[in-house]
């Protein structure tokens, strides 16, 4: 005796195939509405001409030697960047700091660091969420750009 189509396993793998395609591509349409696309910038026009301004500033930096390291205090909330130059270079006692998130421009920061006594400088900063993280420090004329990787 023969078995009806809808019986056969084999015809139902043919059709599950195509059909989890689809359920993929409306999940796929569905994130693309719903969230939030970070990555992009609204002014990449303007962006892309003021580069060269950038990269100055970059060479500027390395010019003086100037070097940063960042450490993330979880408990404190605090965030303490070093700067040493071995050229002598002293940066003034309070900079501005704008930390980026590296995906999500949401939980990007505008903060103002202030020079402690010993010498480095910090800054009280919301909760870091977990991932990487880049700092941007600048000066009169330069612009340091480093990495924080929050555990």
């Amino acid at each position: 005796m023969t078995r009806p189509w809808y019986r056969e396993p084999y015809v139902w793998l043919i059709i599950a195939l195509p059909l989890s395609a689809v359920v993929g591509g409306i999940f796929t349409i569905y994130l693309a509405v719903s969230t939030d696309d970070g990555l992009v910038v609204d002014d990449y026009y303007k962006q892309g001409l003021a580069i060269n301004k950038v990269l100055d500033r970059d060479r500027e930096a390395k010019r003086l030697g100037l070097v940063a390291v960042p450490f993330y205090d979880p408990v404190a909330h605090t965030l303490v960047v070093e700067i040493s130059s071995p050229q002598g270079y002293e940066p003034p006692p309070a900079l501005p700091l704008r930390l980026m998130f590296s995906t999500l421009s949401g939980y990007d920061q505008q903060l103002q660091l202030a020079r402690r006594p010993d010498g480095r400088y910090a800054t009280p900063v919301a909760p870091l969420r977990r991932g990487k993280w880049y700092v941007q420090i600048e000066g009169e004329g330069w612009r340091l750009l480093e990495k924080l990787l929050v555990p």
